[in-house]
């Protein structure tokens, strides 16, 4: 593999290029994964009796942003500006490593009813999957058990 630098006009060749950064500018653009914009999962706000999420800041988002921005409003510990990417948050990653929980995964809970059919919408700190892991969802005829760390993207590993 060969690399060209092009420097004040002239053409070197190179089969292992400087890794040592320039203050001159490229005369190719920079080639760089595209990233994507996630709204953070399940987060809401309550403007409205009825609960809403980033999805509808998107109508008017200067609007939105600044109004529930001003009022505070924190849910799962993050403001609107950290959860919503119409307002600046939210979660910037490459296409194709966006993890979405499996909507269908309950905890199985084993004999203690306390952890019985919990969702992966239904908790925000880490350390509840650490409990969840000893209560895989339930096997069924057609679905085997899956433990938490398969179905919520909070508990899965990096």
């Amino acid at each position: 593999l060969r690399h060209v630098v092009h420097v004040g006009g002239s053409k070197f060749s190179s089969s292992s290029p400087s890794t040592i950064m320039s203050d001159l500018p490229s005369s190719q653009p920079s080639v760089s994964p595209s990233i994507v914009c996630v709204n953070e999962e399940n987060w809401y706000f309550n403007l409205l009796p009825v609960p809403l999420g980033c999805f509808a800041i998107e109508t008017d988002p200067v609007q939105f942003c600044q109004t529930i921005g001003d009022k505070g409003t924190t849910y799962c510990g993050k403001n609107i500006y950290e959860a919503c990417c119409s307002c600046g948050g939210g979660q910037h990653v490459e296409p194709g490593s966006i993890c979405k929980d499996d909507s269908t995964w309950r905890s199985g809970g084993g004999d203690d009813p306390l952890y019985s059919d919990i969702k992966c919408s239904d908790f925000s700190d880490p350390n509840v999957c650490l409990i969840l892991e000893d209560y895989p969802s339930s096997t069924t005829d057609t679905e085997p058990s899956k433990a938490v760390g398969d179905a919520c993207c909070l508990c899965r590993s990096p």
